[in-house]
């Protein structure tokens, strides 16, 4: 039997066993068939695929294409894109599936192959790419441990942190669910309250999700039932709000929002003291935080207050890369890497 790794890609699951083998794996969010059926959505076609050897199936991954409307360029502009490193069998090294995707693209006349790094599910296996063949872009992720109660969580963060959302706990806030378009909406306005805050901090270039894009983005994810919005609230006004993706026992903050008022009471807070622990009472273990660019770590950096907020929850900060490899010996000019936003 060849120990060699094949690629068999589909444009749905066969089996309608696709998340149960992805969690199988180790898989995230951005392996689910949700999250495939956002993508086919949004970029028109996606592949499922799995990795196997001889007869066993060792990984799987879902791609996102972009195929050129100038066919004669397809060969050097056609991407290939996966938000996240294929999940795979604990002995099967990263690099032997890399190489398989990178032929599997080849043959399907791909002219780059976009790997992130977002909820990578093995980190520490990271390899770095060669530097002539690949752009790379790294990145910081934080991930927060949870349970087995709030009170152990909390006890593992900053003490700002800390106390900051026991104090929010004891005051008169409303938590309520609106998984809908109108939910997205309302959390974009407190996305842009909070980058108006941004901007008055020193950061010029600071800006919302444009409400277009963001509309028609959060309208694939509620149609996949890939993602879900929350708030805090007082009188029937939301002062915080928080978007997650969630897949098995793990969830990823994808969007947040907070107005100047709910940053002033702690709103911001209280919806993440009670975000963990609601995530405790469903069985997750973990959650991801997204990330921020590796500048941020420098203390004179605008954002480098984000960077402490995110890391006062307790986080493990991994530094992560985004790689981009070029499959032909030709530059492909004016590329930007793919993000699932």
């Amino acid at each position: 039997m060849s120990d060699s790794i094949r690629v068999v890609a589909d444009g749905v699951p066969v089996d309608g066993q696709w998340d149960a083998e992805a969690l199988r794996f180790g898989g995230n969010m951005f392996h689910s068939r949700a999250w495939g059926e956002a993508c086919g959505a949004l970029d028109g076609e996606v592949l499922y695929l799995r990795l196997v050897r001889g007869s066993h199936p060792i990984g799987m991954a879902v791609a996102s294409t972009r195929r050129t409307r100038w066919r004669l360029l397809g060969r050097w502009r056609d991407v290939l894109t996966l938000n996240t490193p294929p999940a795979l069998a604990p002995d099967v090294p990263r690099q032997d599936a890399f190489s398989a995707i990178e032929d599997f693209a080849r043959r399907r006349d791909f002219g780059v192959l976009r790997v992130g790094s977002y909820a990578d599910p093995r980190p520490s296996d990271e390899t770095v790419p060669d530097p002539t063949r690949a752009r790379i872009q790294p990145r910081i992720e934080f991930r927060v441990a949870l349970g087995p109660d709030l009170p152990a969580t909390l006890a593992r963060m900053g003490a700002g942190h800390r106390r900051n959302i026991r104090k929010a706990r004891e005051l008169d806030f409303e938590f309520s669910e609106n998984t809908s378009l109108d939910g997205a909406l309302a959390l974009h306005a407190l996305q842009e309250q909070t980058f108006h805050r941004r901007r008055d901090l020193g950061n010029d270039n600071a800006a919302a999700w444009p409400v277009k894009s963001y509309r028609r983005t959060m309208a694939a994810y509620l149609e996949a039932r890939a993602i879900r919005f929350f708030f805090a609230s007082r009188r029937g006004v939301p002062l915080s709000g928080i978007g997650t993706l969630e897949f098995g026992g793990r969830a990823y903050y994808l969007v947040g929002g907070t107005s100047a008022e709910g940053y002033t009471c702690k709103a911001v807070f209280a919806l993440f003291g009670y975000t963990i622990e609601r995530l405790i009472g469903q069985g997750c273990s973990e959650l991801n935080l997204g990330g921020v660019g590796v500048e941020v770590q420098d203390d004179r950096h605008v954002d480098h207050g984000l960077y402490r907020f995110k890391a006062g929850f307790g986080a493990t900060v991994l530094t992560l890369r985004d790689v981009e490899t070029r499959l032909t010996r030709w530059a492909v000019p004016g590329l930007v890497a793919a993000t699932p936003r």
